[in-house]
């Protein structure tokens, strides 16, 4: 999904990408990332690898140099 983000409007959808964060994935995450406050629940991912994946997706879909 290309989108133009110097047109981009308010509420516009730059993104539709969707993921599936693993067990396994979100353990690299908060190893990675040094998270303290992460839960030791497997079945609950860190807020932050949500905001960090999600941005990555706009980068992306938006086409951002970088």
């Amino acid at each position: 999904m290309y989108v133009n983000y110097s047109q981009l409007t308010a509420g516009q959808v730059v993104s539709n990408q969707t993921h599936h964060l693993s067990p396994a994935m979100v353990s690299d995450y908060v190893e990675a990332v040094g998270d303290q406050s992460h839960s030791k629940r497997a079945d609950i991912a860190p807020p932050m690898v949500i905001a960090a994946l999600s941005l990555r997706c706009v980068i992306s879909d938006l086409h951002i140099p970088g």
